[in-house]
């Protein structure tokens, strides 16, 4: 518009619609779906998907043949679910902004902005019989589930920076506000009672079809952000560096004394290249040594964890959300100290990074008590944790000719996690179905929390010989091919007294490894990622590997390494039904090493050369096809070591981090296009 005025907008409208199935778990946890490779793991093979003569999905043989209920378990139909057991989200969504930015008196600039995401979702589950399925629905309690939801965020951001060189000396000074608010507006509708027609004709799984009991329900969740921000930098011959920085935020989901976060840092930098005793070192091209010190903040709780949330259904007055008025801002300390270098003149760069990141009054939420009723456990700022680790990064690049060029990028993270202190210094156990995990002082965060194995019993003698102090048999009920479990405690009794960490899900290394050449117009990369040091609960085989007295599916390897004699094996117990020992109890028995190499992606291109597009009036076009998680290499036997998602602990999010209850693997993914621009 004006040399001194630049505006501008962006404007993005997309529409999706998803068919969603139960990705990880058994479903019991609320809102999520029974998860399809978790039943595909533990249902007897040797029973088939279809009915040979009707076409339905056959379910298990009718309970009421056999003297035990149990006798196949309940293991269900994986392709049955993945019809039947499905839930369909559709979303509308709007994202832009527009802004405009002035440049005056010359050397100062002022930016606003204002921006919105706007999106409808809607979704859509219906319950009704599964064909074949011997658990008979009766129509009045098949069930179908509607919502349509808003979703409203708003932001306005201004930015006034201000930037002047005199002589060797650059100054910088940046004042900025930011306004986000949010708005949810929730609709719900779900109803009972449809017969076989609706099981069979989607057009019919509409709630007007219904002919039973009717619900409703709906909801208004608003919160809101303000901030302020300042940035003052300087620089001497850009050699000497130094920026202090304050953030100061307002945030509605903290009570009004609490409302405040004061978030400052502060960083430095040396960059030694271009002093004066280097400048004769053709070898190096740059050397920064640099250290900073900074504090975030996080709010992402609930929307009104300050106060007590009531309901009147039903008519009664009660409580359904606790409030605790006291909760704060949670806070991230960080200090870092790294060195950057550059060598053959800018074609090697180094960076190697050390960092010490401490949060303090995590925002928990308190385990459920008998005081609290039905009522959810407010929210607490109830732990520290540190995660500390070097971080390593390098990058190459090769101009081989004008025609041919490669590179090669690495980086590598070591990290070491520690929970620092708890609430009232109260550890905590958290149950994912089979799987525990142990919030400890002084231990990485969701250590896995079990017994103890000590190899197995190949004879009577050995268990006579597994005594206490006074003589008393240690587990009087093992046989020969039971397990041994270790008297962590040493009182005498494999109690519950013996469990104790055995295993740790975080991650010791993270490392990635890309690699990219160009010849010509065919260009070629590669993308690998990976971790060690890192175990996974395998829950899975503790269901399906442990006869448990429901007739699950059993793996192969377990038939051909269970003890069946003297000496056959020391690690995987005999078969039994009764199991009076609890071979299957929690225990390291179940813990794999979870290190894991992915190629994660691999895209091969061709731009065509210019004169022949001119001609067809193109300015550009790009043919290329790519592959996603192409192939994994890891010593974990279960279906996917990088367990990417989590559905089994209700409330605690991702704290049962690396226990496997069957997650649905990421798929991979061969995709072909073409990228033109005219």
């Amino acid at each position: 518009m004006k040399d001194w005025l630049r505006v501008g907008e962006n404007l993005n409208i997309t529409y999706d619609r998803t068919q969603e199935i139960g990705a990880s778990g058994d479903g019991g946890r609320a809102g999520s779906l029974p998860g399809v490779v978790r039943y595909a793991l533990i249902r007897p093979n040797a029973i088939p998907l279809r009915d040979p003569a009707t076409g339905f999905y056959t379910d298990l043989p009718p309970a009421g043949l056999y003297q035990s209920s149990l006798l196949y378990g309940d293991g269900k139909n994986p392709l049955a679910i993945a019809d039947y057991r499905t839930r369909t989200n559709s979303r509308y969504r709007l994202l832009g902004n527009v802004f405009a930015e002035a440049t005056f008196l010359k050397n100062f600039k002022l930016r606003t902005d204002f921006g919105t995401d706007f999106y409808v979702a809607e979704q859509q589950q219906y319950n009704g019989q599964i064909p074949g399925d011997r658990t008979t629905l009766a129509d009045d309690v098949k069930s179908l589930d509607k919502s349509r939801h808003r979703y409203s965020t708003m932001n306005w951001t201004n930015v006034l920076t201000y930037n002047r060189t005199i002589d060797k000396h650059e100054f910088g000074v940046t004042l900025g506000s930011e306004y986000v608010t949010f708005k949810a507006d929730y609709l719900s509708g779900s109803r009972n009672g449809y017969d076989s027609r609706a099981d069979q004709n989607k057009s019919l799984q509409q709630l007007n079809y219904g002919y039973n009991q009717q619900f409703s329900g709906g909801g208004l969740d608003e919160w809101s952000l303000m901030s302020y921000f300042g940035r003052l930098s300087y620089a001497y011959d850009n050699k000497y560096l130094a920026t202090v920085n304050l953030r100061s935020d307002a945030s509605s989901r903290f009570s009004e004394q609490n409302r405040w976060g004061y978030f400052p840092s502060a960083s430095v930098g040396w960059n030694i290249a271009r002093e004066a005793f280097l400048s004769d070192v053709s070898w190096l091209s740059d050397l920064k040594i640099r250290g900073g010190w900074g504090q975030l903040g996080n709010q992402e709780i609930g929307n009104y964890p300050f106060a007590t949330i009531y309901s009147t259904a039903n008519g009664v007055l009660q409580p359904i959300t606790l409030g605790n008025p006291n909760v704060k801002w949670e806070t991230t300390s960080q200090s870092n100290v790294g060195v950057d270098a550059a060598f053959l003149k800018g074609a090697l760069t180094v960076s190697v990074d050390y960092f010490n990141r401490r949060t303090k009054d995590i925002l928990v939420q308190l385990p459920s008590s008998y005081t609290n009723g039905d009522a959810t456990p407010p929210y607490e700022n109830g732990a520290k944790m540190e995660n500390k680790g070097w971080e390593f990064n390098l990058n190459y690049r090769n101009n081989v000719s004008k025609d041919f060029s490669w590179n090669v990028m690495a980086n590598v993270t070591t990290l070491q996690n520690k929970v620092i202190s708890l609430y009232k210094a109260k550890e905590q156990i958290i149950s994912a179905g089979s799987g525990q995990v142990l919030l400890r002082a002084g231990e990485p965060i969701s250590s896995f929390y079990g017994y103890k194995t000590d190899g197995l019993f190949q004879n009577a003698a050995e268990i006579a010989a597994y005594v206490n102090k006074d003589g008393q048999l240690l587990q009087p009920n093992a046989r020969p091919g039971d397990i041994r479990f270790v008297d962590v405690d040493g009182n005498g009794v494999i109690d519950g007294g013996d469990r104790t960490i055995i295993g740790n899900p975080n991650p010791k290394l993270l490392y990635s490894v890309g690699a990219g050449a160009n010849y010509k117009g065919f260009d070629l990369n590669l993308f690998f990622n990976g971790v060690t040091g890192n175990d996974i609960y395998n829950e899975v085989d503790n269901i399906i590997n442990s006869f448990d007295a429901r007739g699950f599916n059993q793996k192969e390897d377990f038939y051909k390494n269970r003890w069946h004699g003297e000496g056959t094996s020391n690690k995987t117990p005999r078969a039994t039904v009764q199991d009076p020992n609890n071979n299957r109890r929690n225990s390291d028995r179940y813990v794999e090493n979870g290190a894991y190499l992915r190629l994660k992606n691999v895209v091969l291109g061709y731009t065509v050369p210019a004169p022949a597009l001119e001609r067809i009036g193109f300015y550009n076009a790009r043919i290329y096809a790519s592959a996603q998680n192409l192939f994994t290499i890891t010593k974990y036997k279960g279906m996917d070591p990088e367990l990417y998602t989590n559905d089994n602990v209700a409330n605690y999010g991702d704290l049962a981090q690396g226990i496997d209850m069957g997650t649905y693997p990421p798929a991979r993914t061969f995709t072909f296009g073409v990228q033109l621009s005219f």
